[in-house]
């Protein structure tokens, strides 16, 4: 853990830095203007984060209430963005692994952003293999543990939402492919869908269909020149129905349960017509009903800090952008 916690200062070092090189001399567009952004540049970005998902167990048969965690939590991301466009690859170097655990945790995440207007579209991919009873106080013994150092889960899903102020910026929150120059905050309905599976070999797997509607709410504060500060919430209601199989018996189980999503997100970031930075602290959670004797919440926490900078885009590619646009209607 040590360890990490330097990474995140050097990373944090890294991005505070350059600050002060790029950020002197820039015109800023007239007041009138909210945002602004950069269809002629093409963006990378590398973060540090402890993205991950744990899952809240209460299992009232056996009066038994855990959490359980992945092991190493800590990973890397690169994403590279172009107008209406983002791409996210993340996994866990083995640098950030514990060489002392029993428990060898694998991790792999895509994400696909795409903003066409007002409308927010993502798409996710999460694979995370290895985990370890975080957050109880008794000893579930050698066999649980070996059980969840096995434990597989897979997650696909999305969210759709939809901005209603057109000056206000949701790219500016964490992406920074925007840059709000006023503060502004937006009204943001969204809808929510996601496949999670559990899965040991051997034993059994769990399969969960959650979806849910619901309002959100998120202000930029433009507290200085090139620095912002958003925060966000965001609830819902929804369903969740659950599928069970146990391999060893052959036996298995459906049932449906109302669910509900409680979400929040506040982030500090730097931005300007180069260089940006920050920091993001986000989580998540599926909270289902209490009708079945096994309750399981699945709760996605994230925190980042995360340093861009934006390239001029090559020629070949403004023209294709420009052709697609025209060519769905886009313009």
């Amino acid at each position: 853990m040590g360890r990490c916690i330097d990474l995140f200062r050097l990373v944090l070092l890294i991005g505070l830095c350059p600050m002060g090189l790029w950020g002197q001399e820039e015109e800023i567009p007239a007041d009138s203007v909210y945002r602004v952004s950069f269809p002629q540049q093409f963006t990378t970005r590398l973060s540090l984060s402890t993205s991950y998902n744990d899952f809240y167990i209460n299992d009232r048969e056996n009066d038994l209430e855990y959490v359980i965690t992945p092991e190493s939590q800590a990973s890397l991301t690169l994403s590279f963005l172009f107008r209406s466009f983002e791409l996210d690859l993340g996994f866990t170097p083995r640098l950030f692994k514990d060489e002392n655990s029993e428990v060898d945790t694998k991790k792999l995440v895509f994400n696909f952003r795409m903003y066409l207007g007002r409308w927010i579209q993502s798409l996710d991919f999460y694979s995370i293999e290895g985990f370890v009873i975080d957050d109880a106080n008794f000893e579930l013994g050698e066999e649980f543990d070996a059980l969840f150092a096995n434990l597989k889960v897979t997650k696909i899903g999305g969210t759709t939402g939809y901005v209603f102020n057109p000056n206000f910026s949701f790219r500016a929150i964490s992406f920074q492919n925007e840059w709000q120059l006023r503060s502004a905050g937006s009204f943001i309905p969204r809808l929510s869908y996601y496949f999670t599976r559990l899965k040991v070999p051997s034993e059994g797997e769990d399969d969960y269909f959650d979806i849910t509607a619901g309002p959100a709410y998120y202000y930029n504060w433009v507290i200085a020149k090139h620095w912002i500060l958003a925060a966000g919430g965001s609830a819902g209601i929804g369903v969740n129905h659950t599928r069970t199989r146990d391999f060893l018996t052959g036996e298995s189980d459906t049932f449906t349960v109302i669910n509900y999503q409680l979400g929040g997100r506040i982030a500090l970031g730097y931005n300007s017509k180069r260089v940006y930075t920050g920091v993001n602290i986000a989580s998540d959670y599926f909270i289902h009903s209490t009708g079945q004797s096994v309750r399981l919440d699945d709760r996605q926490n994230f925190f980042e800090i995360y340093f861009g900078y934006r390239f001029d885009a090559p020629k070949f590619m403004l023209d294709t952008a420009d052709w697609l646009n025209r060519l769905i209607g886009w313009e």
